[in-house]
């Protein structure tokens, strides 16, 4: 009884191919400007779906870029077994984080070298991708030390707990350290890799 219960109350996940995730974004995208008009600067979709590397479960991620000033709720809901993450950001604020070299740059690079343009006013995509190629440009020397130095403060803090045979603590501690060993190791290389509450809802809610 209970099992049906939560049956009932979790959404239901859909299959859905690359072409119709992406024609799903299209649609979600002229709801968009139509419905906001010349706030809208651009649409795009990011993630998994933007490389074609999306999988039958895959969620859609999109980004859309408003002009300054203008705030609108971030979107998260479940369209036909689906789910949909629609992201409104201010354009300066995007441009600025393009343009800003953090030790997280290699994974959050991602959202603004590999996109799937579903709309574009005043050439934004081109002040984008000059964004990226100016930080690109930046001397990462002083992120690469700083990453090293959090690296080997991991390895401190999981030397503690092996001394204090927390199971628990070593295994969150093996983890932490392994991803900031493997950011390290990203940024020194310069490799750029990908990233990697559902309620019902129409398109009339991006």
């Amino acid at each position: 009884m209970a099992d049906d219960l939560v049956r009932k109350l979790i959404p239901r996940l859909g299959k859905v191919t690359h072409e119709e995730r992406v024609a799903i974004a299209r649609r979600i995208s002229k709801r968009v400007v139509r419905k906001y008009g010349k706030d809208i600067l651009a649409v795009y979709v990011c993630g998994s779906t933007s490389k074609n590397l999306d999988r039958p479960f895959s969620d859609l991620e999109m980004i859309v870029v408003v002009r300054d000033g203008i705030e609108i709720p971030m979107k998260y809901y479940l369209h036909n077994g689906l789910i949909i993450q629609v992201d409104y950001l201010q354009s300066s604020s995007v441009l600025r984080a393009a343009k800003r070299f953090t030790d997280n740059w290699h994974m959050e690079a991602d959202q603004y070298r590999n996109r799937i343009s579903l709309f574009e006013r005043n050439r934004w995509f081109g002040s984008l991708d000059e964004a990226v190629a100016k930080n690109e440009k930046t001397d990462a020397q002083e992120i690469i030390r700083k990453s090293l130095l959090m690296m080997t403060e991991s390895r401190a803090v999981l030397k503690n707990a092996v001394l204090a045979k927390d199971k628990i603590g070593i295994f969150e501690r093996a983890s932490n350290r392994g991803r900031r060993s493997a950011n390290s190791f990203l940024l020194k290389s310069n490799v750029r890799p990908y990233n990697q509450l559902v309620l019902e809802d129409s398109f009339r809610s991006a």
